[in-house]
């Protein structure tokens, strides 16, 4: 019987050492493709004469990471990687440098540091986080719905990301016919109002008769900056007299005079300067309701929280472009 234990046990002992060793030979080859990038010298002399300097480094790389030198912090971490041996930390490396190649834009790169990343510790959710984000920048969307299923697994709610997965899909379907599309994103949309700005923006595109239609299932507020650019041509003013907010944007931009004021400012504004609507106009900034930041153009997830559905359009008063540069002719 003690022998018997002690050929299990010493079996099992040799099985975990082939299997590091077995893991540490993965990952170096792994890595051999991105040798291109290790040019810092010195970190790796400091690392092979001081191995407790690991902290400082990953501290450091940590730093870079942050003010945006990602070129030194990916050397720091590519060199990091070949003398760590705990398990934990060369995964929490191999992340830290999945979103540094992601933050500098080296987005194919990132996904397959991420994917090896995962396959040391696959339910490592911040991980998989930052790969759906890489995935959707990719127009991976297949591969996406398994990141989801995984996340789901861990508990996390996913269903708004499903929801715009299925939407790109459709969008991005060269095979399917625009007919076929318009049917799948309308029903998608009224289970899903959250989606409006990227169905409504397509539909509006491909048919003005179908997005009409759909206005009824739908936040105004959330399209605002489409009706706003949209052709008069296209603006059915039967649908417009009896929807308030779209009376008011219609009469602001001079598509219709039957708005005398509105609730909202900017709107009011300029229906006020009907004999003057050549000096004044809107443009749209888009923050997000969770981290605040503000950017140019609108998004179905925020680029710095990778929140999703959280994008609040806001109108800018401004100076008309064409009035404007007549005026420095002049």
């Amino acid at each position: 019987l003690v022998a018997i234990v002690f050929i299990v046990s010493y079996a099992n002992y040799l099985w975990s050492k082939y299997k590091k060793k077995s893991e540490k030979k993965e990952l170096d080859k792994f890595l051999d493709s991105f040798q291109s990038v290790k040019n810092e010298k010195d970190y790796a002399k400091l690392l092979g004469e001081n191995p407790e300097a690991i902290s400082s480094l990953m501290l450091l790389a940590s730093i870079y990471y942050k003010s945006g030198n990602h070129e030194e912090a990916i050397a720091i971490y590519l060199i990091l990687l070949e003398y760590i041996k705990e398990k934990d930390k060369k995964i929490e490396v191999l992340s830290m440098l999945g979103k540094t190649y992601y933050k500098a834009g080296f987005l194919h790169r990132s996904r397959d540091i991420l994917k090896e990343s995962l396959r040391l510790k696959p339910r490592n959710q911040e991980v998989l986080k930052v790969l759906l984000v890489i995935l959707e920048r990719l127009k991976e969307y297949s591969n996406g719905f398994g990141v989801l299923e995984s996340l789901e697994e861990l508990g996390e709610s996913v269903e708004k990301e499903k929801n715009f997965l299925k939407v790109f899909l459709i969008i991005e379907d060269a095979k399917m016919q625009d007919s076929i599309k318009i049917d799948k994103l309308k029903e998608l949309l009224k289970g899903a109002p959250y989606t409006a700005h990227t169905i409504m923006e397509f539909l509006f595109f491909k048919s003005t008769k179908d997005a009409w239609e759909m206005l009824e299932f739908i936040n105004i507020n959330d399209i605002i900056d489409i009706l706003w650019v949209l052709a008069p041509s296209d603006v059915e003013q039967e649908k417009i007299k009896n929807i308030a907010i779209l009376n008011e944007l219609f009469s602001a931009r001079g598509v219709v005079d039957t708005a005398k004021k509105s609730e909202i400012f900017e709107f009011d504004i300029l229906i006020n300067l009907q004999e003057k609507k050549e000096i004044a106009d809107l443009t749209f900034e888009y923050s997000c309701e969770c981290c605040k930041q503000v950017f140019p153009v609108y998004f179905h997830r925020c680029p710095s929280c990778f929140s999703v559905a959280r994008c609040k359009i806001e109108p800018i008063l401004t100076k008309k472009s064409d009035s404007y540069f007549m005026g420095e002719l002049a």
